[in-house]
């Protein structure tokens, strides 16, 4: 595969260099050992502190706690909002004493402001048609937490009075929702309406199985749920409607031990519909471990779920629509349930799963990039447009610019710089030493931690926030920094300051050895992207999931919709950046582990975030909007957190506009959406920032009027956000 770099101002021609191809046979290699509160200078107590955990987890020599995974409202406030697993959403009903499980179909979807030309739609939360508890659960039970994985968790509840127990590994895609039971009275209810119907049905398990027994259940909201019971001890088992309930309690039998899987039939379901759940009965994951290899353009990952399994069955998953696109093994089952935002899920047989890439972006690199095969070659007035914009955006300060308040804002000018520094060096042919020192200078006041709100090590949940609430309130602590203390986007904050470093590091490889550069930046990432759980100092993959294909930005604190994130730009920057740094270090398996995660980012935004006219995923009368707004694991709402502008809208799904733009942005994608709603509002956005990033994600549909627009000799700098540069825009729309 050829690159292209480019020869000094005069010359138009393209001097091509080798891209090795991209091997790793461990995708998860641990990426350092530096003690990170060392390298951050200091530690700090967070003031937002998990619940119901042992003491095994938090503190400086305990385990990391994860904050940006499915099952984070178990870990905060009164620990009552909903988990999304999908297919299945759940709560802990403390009115109930037990786990409500529930499954809404898409036509329960809610749509405003209206069903025609909706702006956001989400599925109810909150219901409760089946759940598990037992005669001795009480309002004092308790709920803990333990084992906690980034796909998976064990929660268990336990009565204030009974020394039993029941407990239930959460996992991502489970097809039953598995509770073992520890010397209890089993009770399935319903919180929110009845159970009409109860039959026992004829299971065949293998020969020499015992107390083993399966029930239909249905109830008057139109839901028919499988029961299945896989009894260990205690007396035989039974399960009857108990009287004097309306209908809203099932109860088994006294002193049971064992497990009761639970599983809803489709809408208009079948025999074979049942058939399936049959042959995936009384088998349930344990956890997920995550294994990968990639070579060249080609990668697989595996999710092992080292499943539980009491008669022999192989584990039954449901998958997203992007990992249906790409799983390579197991086998398909025609079970189909509707997830709460990722549309049609379908079940597969499988105790380990693994899945396929053969589009990794090996080839993107730092110059831009385009999936239409343009050869980044640079007319000469393009290079001498180039030039004069570069000539007069270094006259500003670059520290001035970059040690502000919040990392966010800092990062952004710190890259901004970046990209100015390499289109003078890798475009333009020139001297790029003065550009180059001085980030150098800018970025060292971070790695050293001398800017302002330095980044501490925290000791509660292990990770690396910012220091902005120190000694502030509690409502100063979870709101400054974009809620950085809470682990609120810690991925795009980051982003900005790794590209820099990579940028750094490409054009003075020098840098990687002075002083703390080099740890500093592998912290940021092993903060968000730890692979390895052999790095205790943080948990892994904070920001990343592998089962959605992207990350999740909301950190700990609870939120009724689940974790969300307003930016799919953001995010693969983050991996873009990782991806490059992961290059400039020589770290083979961090560069390809990138170039994986991006293309998985490329599937799933697509299906989920970036609508083009012929998505199949999201609802029909929801594709107008052609982009999410924020993606929450049970709504999405087209808007921001900071305004309901289009403008606004669409370009935080844009920016920063990199090389690795064009790869998740199709070419299709980018006109449709610039023809339906972006161009009619270019005359009311000129003069602020918002006009630039429209014009410069247009060149990757259109590229010769993304560069007139900003070449034209009256181009207004005010088109400029503070991370953009018009050296850079000139350098993407014209390459």
């Amino acid at each position: 595969m050829l690159l292209l770099c480019f020869d000094p101002l005069t010359n138009t021609q393209i001097k091509p260099t080798i891209v090795a191809a991209v091997a790793a046979q461990d995708l998860f290699a641990q990426i350092a050992n530096d003690d990170p509160v060392q390298v951050l200078g200091g530690t700090i107590v967070n003031q937002v502190a998990p619940v119901s955990l042992d003491a095994s987890y938090g503190g400086l020599n305990g385990k990391a706690i994860q904050t940006n995974k499915f099952y984070g409202n178990l870990l905060n406030g009164d620990r009552t909002q909903t988990v999304f697993t999908m297919p299945y959403s759940l709560f802990w009903s403390k009115s109930s004493n037990g786990l409500c499980v529930s499954n809404a179909a898409n036509t329960d979807y809610a749509f405003g402001p209206n069903n025609v030309s909706p702006t956001y739609y989400y599925s109810p939360i909150f219901r409760c048609p089946i759940g598990f508890t037992s005669a001795e659960m009480d309002s004092a039970q308790t709920m803990s937490l333990g084992n906690l994985q980034p796909h998976s968790v064990d929660v268990t509840f336990a009565p204030s009075s009974n020394a039993g127990k029941m407990k239930t590994t959460l996992t991502q895609g489970s097809a039953f929702i598995s509770m073992t039971y520890t010397n209890l009275q089993p009770v399935l209810f319903s919180g929110t309406g009845a159970f009409t119907s109860l039959s026992p049905v004829t299971f065949k398990v293998p020969l020499n199985t015992n107390g083993v027994s399966k029930y239909r259940v249905t109830s008057n909201n139109g839901d028919t749920w499988l029961v299945y019971v896989f009894q260990s001890g205690g007396p035989t088992f039974s399960l009857a409607i108990s009287s004097g309930t309306a209908g809203s309690r099932l109860l088994g039998s006294a002193g049971f031990s064992g497990t009761i899987q639970i599983a809803k039939l489709p809408t208009g379901f079948t025999s074979t519909d049942e058939a399936f759940y049959d042959s995936g009965a009384g088998t349930f994951p344990t956890t997920m471990v995550l294994t990968g290899s990639a070579s060249g353009k080609t990668a697989s990952y595996t999710f092992d779920y080292q499943p539980t399994s009491l008669i022999s069955n192989p584990l039954l998953t449901y998958l997203f629509p992007h990992q249906q696109q790409s799983v390579s093994s197991g086998a398909w089952s025609d079970l189909k349930l509707w997830s709460t935002t990722k549309g049609l899920m379908r079940a597969r047989f499988g105790n380990t799963l693994t899945f396929s890439e053969a589009n990794l972006p090996i080839d993107i690199q730092f110059l831009p990039w385009s999936p239409l095969g343009n050869l980044q070659n640079y007319s000469a007035p393009a290079l001498q447009a180039i030039a004069a914009a570069a000539n007069n955006e270094l006259k500003q300060s670059i520290s001035q610019q970059s040690n502000l308040a919040d990392l966010y804002f800092s990062g952004k000018a710190l890259a901004k710089f970046a990209q100015i520094c390499l289109a003078v060096k890798d475009v333009l042919g020139a001297d790029a030493s003065d550009c180059v020192s001085r980030l150098e200078a800018a970025t060292e006041t971070f790695t050293n931690g001398n800017n302002q709100n330095p980044l501490r090590y925290d000791v509660t949940w292990k990770g690396a926030i910012s220091s902005c609430g120190e000694g502030q309130t509690l409502d100063t602590w979870k709101g400054c920094g974009f809620g950085n203390p809470t682990y609120n986007d810690h991925h795009f904050h980051a982003s900005y300051v790794v590209y820099t470093a990579a940028v750094l590091a490409h054009l003075d490889p020098a840098w990687l050895s002075r002083g703390k550069n080099k740890a500093y930046v592998n912290t940021l990432i092993r903060d968000f992207a730890n692979p390895s759980s052999a790095d205790t100092a943080f948990p892994v993959f904070r920001s990343f999931d592998w089962v959605a294909g992207h990350s999740w930005a909301h950190g700990v604190l609870a939120s009724g919709d689940g974790k969300d994130e307003e930016s799919s730009s953001e995010d693969y920057n983050a991996y873009y950046a990782m991806k490059l740094w992961g290059k400039v270090i020589g770290d083979t398996s961090m560069e390809a582990r990138g170039n994986l995660m991006l293309s998985i980012m490329s599937r799933s935004m697509q299906s989920y975030m970036l609508m083009a006219k012929d998505n199949t995923v999201q609802p029909p009368n929801f594709l107008h909007n052609y982009v999410s707004g924020i993606t929450f694991e049970n709504k999405v709402d087209h808007t921001t957190y900071f305004g309901t502008n289009t403008e606004y809208i669409h370009g935080i799904h844009m920016l920063p506009l990199t090389p690795m733009s064009a790869f998740i942005r199709t070419p299709t994608f980018v006109a449709q959406e610039w023809d339906a709603v972006l161009k009619p509002i270019t005359p009311q956005v000129e003069g602020t920032g918002w006009s630039g990033i429209l014009w410069a994600n247009l060149a990757i549909s259109n590229s010769t009027a993304s560069f007139n627009y900003f070449a034209n000799p009256t181009f207004n700098s005010n088109n400029l956000d503070g991370g953009a540069s018009l050296t850079w825009y000139l350098t993407y729309a014209a390459g």
